[in-house]
């Protein structure tokens, strides 16, 4: 397993390699944090084949390894974003090449969003209704990983 912040450094070391190497971490993505992600969604949900999940911040490697995974296991991935900090051409490139189902949807009022988003960074779903929690609160069984 290697974390390391080149992607290319990533791909060239596979190309040598005599043995399998795993994605812990590059700039463009973070499989394996996806991968426990899923495993806790599952645990506490069920399979995630045919479910919604959401996404609400910026385009980062985490969420490109979240619309790698929605392809690759059959759930839909609905991102919330200001335009500013929206997914960049490559990925939307890619959403469409393959089909990949994947909803992005933008705030025009840009920077108000990220204030409206600091403020309510604690908001718990709990499948029926989002409610306020405290950070330590375990109003949900399923918590974001990232702030």
């Amino acid at each position: 397993m290697i974390r390391i912040l080149s992607h290319d450094a990533l791909t060239e070391m596979v190309e040598h390699a005599s043995v399998p190497v795993i994605n812990g971490l590059t700039r463009r993505s973070h499989p394996t944090q996806v991968m426990a992600d899923v495993m806790t969604f599952e645990e506490h949900r069920g399979p995630i084949k045919g479910r919604t999940v959401a996404w609400v911040g910026d385009d980062n490697n985490v969420l490109a390894s979240w619309m790698h995974a929605a392809q690759q296991f059959g759930f839909t991935l609905r991102v919330a974003t200001p335009p500013e900090l929206a997914p960049k051409k490559v990925l939307k490139d890619w959403i469409k090449a393959n089909n990949a189902p994947i909803v992005i949807g933008t705030d025009p009022r840009g920077s108000g969003a990220r204030r409206r988003l600091r403020r309510h960074r604690h908001l718990d779903v709990d499948g029926r209704q989002g409610r306020r929690a405290a950070p330590q609160s375990a109003a949900s069984p399923i918590r974001s990983t990232h702030s």
